[in-house]
Formats: C-alpha cells, sequence, structure tokens
C-alpha cells in the first residue's frame, strides 16, 4: 500500500487520510515529514493524534499506544480538542512513524 496526501489540519479535526477496504491480514503504514509544504499550508509539521482500526482489532488508538513506532525528533503538545487530550509533532525532515495493526479499514 503506498499512498501520499497532503491535508490542512488542526487540533480536533478530523478523517484527512483513510486506507479503504482491506484484506483481514497485518498491515504498516509509514506517515514521513518530507520537510515540504503545500503552498495553501500554515506550517512546517506533521502532528498525529490517534487511528481508527476497523476489524480485528476494532477500536481508537492513541498516539502513545504501543501500534505507533516513532523516528526521528517528536515533541508532545496537549490540547483540549485532541483525543485523549494531546497529541505529537514533527517539524524535522525525515521524522516517521510507522502504525502496524491487523484490522480492514483505517477509517479515519
Amino acid at each position: 500500500m503506498s499512498s501520499t496526501s497532503t491535508a490542512r489540519l488542526s487540533p480536533g479535526s478530523t478523517r484527512f487520510w483513510q486506507t479503504g477496504t482491506l484484506s483481514r491480514d497485518a498491515h504498516t503504514v509509514v506517515i514521513s515529514y518530507s520537510g515540504k509544504k503545500a503552498a495553501a499550508s500554515t506550517g512546517r509539521s506533521i502532528d498525529v493524534d490517534a487511528i481508527s482500526i476497523t476489524g480485528v482489532a476494532t477500536g481508537r488508538y492513541q498516539q502513545s499506544d504501543s501500534q505507533f513506532t516513532f523516528a526521528g525528533s517528536w515533541k508532545k503538545s496537549t490540547n483540549s480538542l485532541a483525543s485523549g487530550g494531546s497529541f505529537v509533532y514533527a517539524g524535522t525532515k525525515g521524522a516517521s512513524v510507522t502504525i502496524r495493526f491487523k484490522g480492514i479499514d483505517l477509517p479515519g
């Protein structure tokens, strides 16, 4: 699976990318910061808050869950609009997060 998505997000925002229907196998999603930004973007960072999984391990998982593996420099921000009250963000080129899950969908 390979996808590139550009989104303008703010704390408390909802779906910005989803997988579509997948097989019930194990899956890996990698989100990385390229250091580039869209012309309409006002920032130079990526934020990770939580994921929702449908299928085998149905539920909502926070960025602190073991399904998230972070590489590079990430900082935590507390915000009442974020799922679970906080999110992490990175603004350094090459920072990435790997999400491993079993399910049929990351609905947003």
